[in-house]
């Protein structure tokens, strides 16, 4: 993924997207249920969509894409990655590897806003139903994410990532600023000739 490609953002998006019209439908037969009313459902909206996009916008922004080489084109103000194409740069490009801090906060992050926070507020007006077929999603997601994307994408410090050393290495080599920041991390790349 060293280039934007459109299949690479439908792969990602079709399944992230699936979730969040799985959680309306569950939303959608709380309320048809009498278990939800309108004033609560829109607080729930607010509280999905807020923590959702103060993630994904700002904290995630921070410990995750600020370490991305998609971070680093200085041309554009605005990212243009396979997952967030279109949000804010608002941290300065980072070279180096997540330190374990920013990795923790990303699942924190992540699982907090996008699968704890909705699979409760499911739970408390009783769409168990939807509930778990929302978690499932969620798991599909990631699942799809873990052969479609991170089996390929350059942020390495990602703790999803899982390219292979020998791609990594070879990436590493072919982009000084960020193997200096990785070898100064202490990243040892394999011995091959330079």
């Amino acid at each position: 993924m060293c280039k934007l490609d459109k299949i690479d953002s439908i792969k990602f998006a079709v399944p992230f997207w699936t979730t969040v019209i799985v959680y309306f439908i569950g939303l959608g037969f709380g309320l048809k249920s009498g278990d939800l009313d309108v004033v609560w459902m829109i607080i729930y909206i607010v509280i999905f969509f807020g923590l959702l996009f103060s993630f994904l916008l700002i904290w995630e922004n921070k410990v995750l894409c600020s370490h991305c080489p998609y971070y680093a084109i200085e041309e554009d103000s605005t990212l243009k990655c396979y997952a967030n194409f279109g949000f804010k740069k608002v941290w300065k490009y980072d070279p180096s590897p997540m330190n374990t801090s920013h990795k923790i906060q990303f699942l924190i992050g992540l699982f907090g806003a996008f699968a704890i926070v909705p699979a409760i507020e499911l739970y408390l007006i009783q769409q168990y139903l939807i509930m778990a077929l929302y978690l499932t999603a969620v798991a599909i997601w990631l699942i799809s994410m873990h052969y479609w994307g991170c089996s390929k994408c350059p942020n390495f410090g990602c703790p999803f990532n899982v390219v292979l050393k020998s791609t990594r290495d070879d990436y590493l080599r072919r982009n000084p600023v960020m193997r200096k920041a990785w070898e100064e991390s202490g990243y040892k790349l394999n011995d091959v000739e330079d």
